[in-house]
């Protein structure tokens, strides 16, 4: 399997960035490592900076399927909160009606891109039961729709289990900024991402899903100082 290094700081109990299809880890001095149901990694490091080696685009996926029993399967569950404007939209974009899962995340991607804009600077006020009608992520999806990629990603989540695909939030980093010197990829704190995993039933697996506009990755961009070579 193809492999990489993976080096940087840890503490204890930190969750190891690892790609979806990772298959193994190798050479970390570690007091112990643990796996959830969701295929998160939690180490306990043995100092406070990690050095070892990943194998990954393994076949195999290290998450466990959507459960089978629809009073159980939390990754098809609509907050209350939610509920009346995820109805609403799944009618209005025909989410329910579209034929495949590609159709379904097609509308989505389109409908995000061409009517939502992202920003890191929200307007949207914190919600209170007794004040408002409407909950935060109402508000984004139906009126305000300007957010960050938290938003974007229970947003999207929202509508397609209520279209009925199972979905789950994930955050974690997008990996983009190449060291070409070093011959490596950093990452940084301002590359923590947040998109979907969505159940692909016909395949059997778990597939990415980012509906975030990728200008947002222009504005991390714009915001690193001329001298961050320095701090690095």
């Amino acid at each position: 399997l193809p492999r990489f290094n993976l080096r940087g700081q840890a503490g204890n109990e930190t969750m190891l960035p690892l790609p979806g299809d990772a298959a193994s880890v190798r050479d970390f001095e570690l007091d112990g490592i643990e796996r959830n149901t969701l295929g998160t990694v939690r180490i306990f490091p043995k100092n406070s900076v990690i050095d070892g080696i990943v194998l990954w685009k393994n076949q195999a996926t290290s998450e466990e399927p959507p459960s089978l029993v629809q009073e159980r399967n939390l990754d098809l569950t609509i907050f209350p909160s939610e509920k009346t404007a995820v109805e609403q939209l799944v009618k209005e974009l025909k989410l329910d009606e579209a034929p495949t899962l590609k159709r379904k995340l097609e509308i989505l991607d389109h409908w995000f891109l061409q009517n939502f804009k992202y920003t890191r600077y929200l307007s949207i006020p914190p919600f209170t039961s007794k004040q408002q009608s409407q909950s935060a992520m109402s508000t984004f999806l139906l009126k305000h729709r300007e957010g960050h990629c938290e938003y974007f990603a229970t947003g999207a989540a929202m509508l397609l289990r209520g279209a009925g695909v199972p979905t789950r939030y994930a955050i974690g980093y997008s990996v983009r900024e190449q060291d070409v010197k070093r011959g490596e990829y950093l990452i940084r704190g301002e590359h923590a991402h947040a998109w979907c995993r969505v159940w692909d039933a016909e395949k059997n697996v778990w597939m990415y899903f980012d509906p975030t506009p990728p200008s947002w990755l222009a504005i991390v961009q714009q915001r690193r100082a001329n001298t961050q070579w320095i701090s690095d």
